[in-house]
């Protein structure tokens, strides 16, 4: 176990540490099996999973199956104290995991953590993998509500926020809530209510560059959301187009005045009521009271009746008194006061009278100050006895019947034809006559707006004009593109002419007469150098096997030596020996002469002893006998003595001359060899002193041959080389030539591209500016709406407009009328009833209608979207929508759906290898950049997903991308605090920019522009410029108090909208940085969201 897991250990403290104090590990008394995939797994999938998974197995561990786990030797099943797994989760053998100060957030496990892990290693280390179950969504915590996703609507006027699974969509010009976007099927349940939109947290959003269209990230899934067109709910057959209408407040009845009768309609049914009849002449006007109880009409003779709704009795102007007959004067408008006690007519003479109104009409008074017929009247819904005139001098007039004075003068700037005041009274409106509408300050008279034009109109010519001037700037690039390439091109032709008249120069010159010299030169040095070598070869060879020779003589003499000196020896002691030897054996033959003697003398003693006769004689000759034997005794016994030394001395003598004979053999042997060595060596050595000689000389040739080489190939080569040089010159100059020829020639296709681009964008702009001019048709109606915050008006262009009562600024346009607009009014509850030249009158509800269009994806396992659909991106004409989404830490996809039937049509699966944060399609959508946790920003060709630029060297996370309209320069940005500009051209990076302390979080261009808006954890949003080098801040958006999330722009940078962890939604004037709106997240009040357990 122990030697299996050194590798596993030494490349772990790669990326662990040193092991700290162990970790506790609680007590657990359990009986129950310890379930691998629901209760270990989610323990490694928080901790360990990032860094030891199938994609990312760092140091080759693998924790997402026990079989993984077994495979890496990291348990020893039933013994966790043997266990690697358990010994480094616990921190007592190193490397103590997960490691401290980790980049994935991984936390030390707890007690509890540990004990179950060392439960399951007791039990055998067993479990499997199962399919997923269905996620069973939860309730989330009231006030779970940071923004993580936003996005306005390309004209400005939406801005959405994702805050956990609710998608709150605000109105920006009038700061208002218009709605959370609700999944009805989520509400079936009975889980949720009102306001969720997923069951999982909004991770993304993006608005359709038609901005009707939104599109919203969860887990597994994308929704996609449609803001309905204002249409008519009901509309009327009025039969004429000559009618005068008005609206009462509650909404429930129209009144058209047309001839000398007012028609009376019930909206809800649809049809006339009734009819109210008194007037003798045409009606000029008509009005409700503000308790929807009465009707008044004025008339051409100056005819004025007021007639109760409920029984249809009329009210009339009491007589003259008697001897008073003034004439007649045509009422131009009416209008009720005082809660309906009291009427105003406004007269041709200039005047305003005043009537009490009771079961008749009696004059109460008179509002005098205009120098011309008084031709529209509005009653001040917030103070009941005051009105507001226009008349034809060309001002409108505040009044107050309560005393008949004037309150304001506002200088209208051309006879009135209507006028309306906000239910707040802080606004009026007026039409000048077959002009405009204009809007007022209620306070001080001041201008507030002329409400003209058409906002889509001029939002659309001003588009126009953005892409006219980026056109000029594409010309402008390309022009000096083209010139760059055009010089390019001069100068790479130029080079070819340089180098080809170089060549013909180099070749003029004497080459091969040189190159003969050179080569002939070259032949005579290989021969030299041939012959010096064998020479030198033959002298080495026999220097060799003369160094050998003599040292084998000099070897045989000193042998020689050795023998001759030793054979002296032996010659000596052999001679000494020779002399011992013939001595002893002189000695011996002496001793041998004395035995021979002795016997003689006892043969002679014995003839005696026979010869004697008497015992005397006997005796004496017995006792000669006796003493010549004991003579032989001794005698023999000398002989013996001597000649046995006799005979060892003449073997020593023997010996030694054998031995003498020997090494004298030897020494003449030697001496032999010795002569036979020297002779050998001497005539080796001659031979090699006449080699030596040979090979010197031929040394000395070669030396010279080299020389004449040399300066053969000096002279060779100082012709040659240029020559060379000039070939190579030309090759690569016309090869420089083709590619700056194909160059100039894509920057001429571009510079036609871009000049044909400008002249279209022009023609368009121009159109569009010239169609501006037929936009401002006359103006016949105006209204306010029930809540202020807007006005309405309608006229000739058969539009309905509404106008925010702010700043004036148009919000919306309705279509539905096909004829003139001359009638407005807005109901308190909201509604509006329009009346048209198209005989008909119109319900409308002007409220913003959201709803569900469709689902991409299953939000269930069988999902083509992969975990959380963590980035969204519209193509520029809004047919495509793609979804980055990935597991993390496995895979990084791209989705690519069709708006027209929600079919995915495109699949890049492998693009990334973790989680997708951030997509933008390029400007004619067949190309995409992506970036994603792999740190890794790329672009793919979408026609066949192959990957055309990968952008490495972000060092964390790509939290997201933005790509500039002309396509030239990819931005990215990511947790590694930075800012990177990429070269699309070259696939290079161009520059880069740290941005604060935190995680650069998201990226968007602004327009067509080189200015873009990123946002940060460091509470920071920012819009900088980014050229093809490193980017440079423009401005700071100030207000956000904590990380900051998302951001997003409108389409010509005057809106920017970010939102963070503080839930708050920030909305900025993207120009000069001023605050726009802030949108605070609702304080909740139940649990009405929801989202993965």
């Amino acid at each position: 176990m122990i030697r299996t897991l050194i590798p596993y250990a030494a490349a772990l403290l790669a990326v662990g540490t040193v092991a700290q104090a162990a970790l506790p590990v609680a007590s657990l008394n359990r009986k129950t099996p310890v379930d691998f995939q629901d209760e270990i797994l989610p323990i490694f999938r928080a901790n360990c999973l990032a860094c030891h998974n199938q994609t990312k197995a760092k140091a080759d561990v693998i924790l997402e199956t026990p079989q993984d786990i077994a495979e890496a030797d990291l348990v020893v099943p039933g013994k966790p104290m043997d266990s690697f797994l358990f010994l480094t989760a616990t921190h007592t053998e190193d490397p103590a995991m997960p490691p401290k100060d980790n980049k994935s957030g991984a936390k030390d496990l707890s007690p509890q953590q540990l004990a179950l892990i060392k439960l399951w290693i007791e039990q055998g280390a067993k479990g499997e993998i199962r399919a997923a179950r269905k996620i069973e969504w939860q309730p989330l915590p009231p006030g779970l509500n940071p923004i993580y996703s936003v996005a306005v609507s390309p004209d400005g006027q939406y801005a959405a926020a994702g805050r956990a699974n609710q998608i709150f969509v605000y109105h920006i010009p009038s700061k208002t809530l218009v709605t959370r976007l609700t999944d009805p099927a989520l509400i079936k349940g009975g889980k949720y209510k009102d306001g969720v939109s997923h069951q999982d947290l909004v991770h993304s959003l993006a608005f359709s560059p038609s901005g009707d269209l939104l599109a919203s990230g969860g887990y597994r899934e994308v929704k996609l959301w449609r803001r309905l067109p204002v249409r008519a709910a009901k509309s009327l057959n009025l039969g004429s187009d000559k009618g005068i209408q008005a609206v009462s407040g509650d909404g429930k009845w129209l009144a058209v005045a047309e001839g000398n009768a007012i028609k009376v309609y019930d909206l809800a049914k649809g049809s006339a009521a009734k009819t109210l009849a008194g007037l003798k002449a045409s009606a000029t006007s008509v009005a409700f009271s503000a308790d929807n109880t009465k009707i008044a009409a004025g008339a051409e003779d100056g005819g004025l009746l007021a007639w109760t709704l409920a029984d249809g009795k009329a009210a009339e102007a009491a007589p003259p008194a008697e001897g008073e007959a003034p004439k007649p004067v045509k009422v131009n408008a009416v209008a009720f006061l005082a809660e309906g006690k009291q009427l105003a007519a406004a007269q041709e003479n200039n005047l305003i009278a005043v009537y009490n109104v009771t079961d008749k009409l009696e004059a109460a008074g008179e509002l005098k100050g205009h120098t011309g017929p008084v031709t529209a009247l509005a009653a001040v819904p917030s103070a009941p006895t005051q009105l507001v005139s226009g008349a034809n001098d060309s001002t409108v007039r505040h009044w107050d019947a309560n005393g008949f004075k004037m309150v304001r003068q506002i200088s209208a700037g051309g006879a009135v034809s209507t006028v309306a005041v906000s239910p707040d009274g802080t606004r009026i409106a007026l039409v000048l006559t077959g002009k405009n509408a204009r809007l007022f300050n209620a306070a001080n008279g001041q201008l507030v707006a002329d409400l003209k034009g058409n906002r889509q109109s001029t939002e659309a010519s001003a588009a126009k004009n953005r892409f006219a001037a980026y056109a000029a700037a594409e010309v402008t690039f390309h022009t000096g593109n083209l010139k760059t390439k055009t010089d390019d091109h001069k100068k790479a032709d130029d080079r070819v002419k340089k180098a080809d008249e170089a060549l013909k120069k180099a070749e003029a010159m004497p080459i091969a007469e040189k190159k003969k010299i050179f080569e002939e030169t070259e032949t005579a040095r290989v021969a030299d150098e041939k012959n010096y070598e064998k020479l030198k070869s033959d002298y080495d060879a026999i220097l060799k096997t003369f160094e050998e020779r003599d040292t084998a003589a000099k070897t045989a003499e000193a042998a020689t030596k050795a023998a001759v000196d030793g054979a002296k020896a032996p010659a000596t002691d052999a001679a000494n020996k020779a002399k011992g030897a013939t001595t002893k054996r002189t000695a011996a033959d002496n001793a041998k002469k004395a035995l021979d003697a002795a016997n003689a003398a006892l043969k002679q003693a014995e003839d005696k002893l026979k010869a004697a006769g008497d015992d005397a004689a006997k005796a004496a000759a017995q006792k000669a006998v006796d003493a010549a034997k004991g003579k032989v005794a001794s005698a023999d016994q000398a002989f013996k003595v001597a000649d046995t030394a006799a005979k060892t001395a003449e073997q020593a003598s023997t010996t030694a001359k054998t031995a003498a004979d020997k090494a004298k053999a030897a020494a003449d042997a030697a001496t032999k060899v010795s002569t036979d060595k020297r002779k050998l060596a001497g005539e080796t050595q001659k031979k090699r002193d006449e080699l030596n000689k040979q090979q010197a000389d031929a040394k000395k040739k070669f030396d010279e041959s080299v020389k004449k080489v040399t300066a053969a190939e000096t002279e060779y080569k100082k012709l040659e080389e240029p020559r060379q040089q000039a070939a190579n010159e030309l090759k690569l100059s016309k090869e420089a030539l083709v590619k700056a020829d194909a160059a100039k020639k894509e920057a001429e296709g571009q510079k036609a591209t871009a000049d044909k681009q400008k002249t279209d964008a022009d023609a368009a702009a121009k159109t569009a500016k010239d169609g501006l001019a037929q936009v401002d048709k006359p103006v016949f109606a105006v209204a306010f709406s029930a809540d202020s915050k807007h006005v309405l008006t309608g006229g000739e262009d058969q539009l309905i407009h509404i106008w925010n009562t702010a700043d004036g600024k148009e919000t919306e346009v309705v279509s539905g009328h096909k004829g003139t607009v001359n009638a407005l009014a807005v109901t308190a509850e909201g509604g509006l009833v329009s009346g048209s030249m198209d005989k008909t009158a119109a319900i409308w509800n002007l409220a913003s209608e959201w709803k569900l269009e469709r689902t991409l994806g299953t939000g269930n396992q069988d999902s083509p979207i992969v975990d959380r659909a963590a980035a969204l991106a519209f193509s520029n004409d809004g047919k495509q929508l793609a979804v980055g989404s990935g597991e993390p830490s496995r895979s990084g996809t791209v989705h690519v759906f069709t708006m027209a039937d929600g079919k995915n049509t495109k699949n890049l699966l492998e693009v990334h290898s973790d989680t997708v944060m951030g997509l933008q399609f390029n400007a004619d959508g067949t190309q995409i950049a992506s970036g994603a946790a792999d740190k890794f920003a790329k672009i793919s060709n979408l026609a066949d997903g192959k990957i055309l630029h990968s952008f490495e060297g972000h060092t964390h996370h790509v939290l997201g991308v933005a790509w500039q309209y002309n396509g030239r320069i990819l931005a990215s940005v990511g947790a590694d605090n930075e800012i990177k500009v990429w070269n699309v051209v070259t696939g290079e990076r161009a520059g880069k920019v740290a941005v604060g302390s935190k995680e650069v979080t998201s990226i968007h261009f602004v327009g067509y522009t080189d200015n873009a808006v990123v946002t940060a954890g460091d509470n920071r949003v920012r819009r900088v410029s980014v050229p093809m080098g490193n980017p440079r801040n423009v401005r700071d958006f100030s207000g956000a108090t904590d990380y900051v999330y998302s951001c997003s722009v409108s389409a010509d940078g005057n809106v920017i909208v970010a939102g963070g962890a503080d839930a708050v939604l920030r909305v900025w004037n993207g120009t000069n940085g001023q605050s726009l709106a802030t949108f605070e997240a609702p304080q909740p009040k139940t649990s009405e969201v929801a989202t993965k357990p």
